[in-house]
């Protein structure tokens, strides 16, 4: 081959690798250097952190704190979770719709304000009164550091609080569900108390949050944290807590307008679905301990027959969540 040739060949060839490389690297994805030094809300690759498990049954053995490791790709039909159905089935399948967040974001601020908004910036909080929630509820009281990074942070008991954006989330889809004023929610795997503090701001002043957790020192620190928060919220009985299994929920409180499950079952968990009202709505992570699981609404829909047939059920977005002990059955 000629030398002029062989120049031209190379040319070409460092071209093509060029437009190979800008086709499958998005400009908008940082290096993992940069990803490290981010401030404010950039959306990376479909990623999503990781909260915690919730155990079915007295016999599952699920573990309650929350994964601190990262993230997993989202994959909406993990786990075999099929067709989305009209009513609940124990034994059926899930299906997921396009995920409401298709990349794990990084919201960080310098203070509560930075964060919030920057959530807001990346469309994560669209709502008024998660916004208000939110912006009331400082995750300085919550957080032993680096309160306000967007990632999951440990909080002792070997357990940590959500990432920001997995919390705003929840908020999100919760929402709708919770009254103005007068509202009753369950929290189940209450942590840190972050979320039921947030919650409570959402409830209102004659509404009331139930949070439940299987760790005593867990259920302690979120009094502690309420308490340095707005003591109030505990003086008031707008926050209540105790130290229960997250599987069997609490339904001497029941019906609830709104359940939220830090925690990931194997199927959807009936006991919980029957402390929902009619119209009332759960967040909870479905799927294989240590796996791939299907972060799932679940709507109440009638409360006659079977509990396993009053429910409607949407996938939300893929999560790995490790498991929660059922203390009925720790040693």
């Amino acid at each position: 081959m000629k030398t002029g040739n062989l120049a031209v060949h190379i040319v070409f060839l460092l071209a093509l690798r060029l437009l190979w490389t800008n086709a499958f690297i998005s400009p908008h994805c940082p290096s993992s250097h940069q990803q490290q030094s981010l401030t404010h809300c950039t959306a990376l690759r479909p990623l999503h952190e990781a909260s915690t498990t919730l155990a079915l049954s007295p016999t599952s053995r699920t573990r309650g704190e929350h994964q601190t490791s990262s993230v997993n790709v989202f994959t909406p039909a993990a786990n075999g979770l099929g067709l989305h159905r009209k009513k609940g089935d124990a034994g059926g399948g899930i299906s997921s719709r396009p995920a409401t967040m298709l990349g794990a974001w990084r919201c960080s601020g310098n203070t509560n304000a930075e964060l919030v908004k920057n959530l807001v910036d990346s469309s994560l909080v669209r709502s008024a009164r998660v916004v208000k929630a939110m912006e009331t509820t400082d995750r300085g009281f919550y957080t032993p550091q680096d309160a306000y990074e967007d990632r999951p942070q440990p909080i002792g008991f070997r357990a940590t609080i959500s990432a920001p954006h997995m919390h705003a989330h929840a908020l999100e889809v919760l929402s709708p569900a919770i009254p103005m004023d007068g509202g009753r929610v369950l929290d189940v795997g209450v942590g840190s108390g972050y979320l039921a503090a947030a919650l409570s701001r959402m409830v209102g002043a004659g509404g009331v949050v139930y949070g439940l957790d299987y760790i005593q020192q867990l259920v302690e620190l979120s009094r502690t944290n309420l308490d340095k928060d707005d003591s109030t919220m505990l003086s008031s009985g707008r926050v209540v807590l105790k130290t229960a299994d997250g599987w069997r929920g609490w339904p001497e409180n029941g019906p609830y307008d709104a359940i939220h499950v830090g925690a990931a079952a194997e199927s959807i968990p009936m006991d919980l679905v029957a402390q929902l009202k009619v119209g009332g709505r759960m967040v909870v992570p479905v799927g294989p301990p240590s796996e791939t699981q299907m972060l799932v609404q679940v709507d109440r829909v009638k409360d006659t027959g079977p509990v396993s047939e009053s429910f409607a059920t949407e996938g939300l977005m893929s999560v790995v969540y490790v498991p929660l002990v059922n203390s009925s059955t720790t040693t």
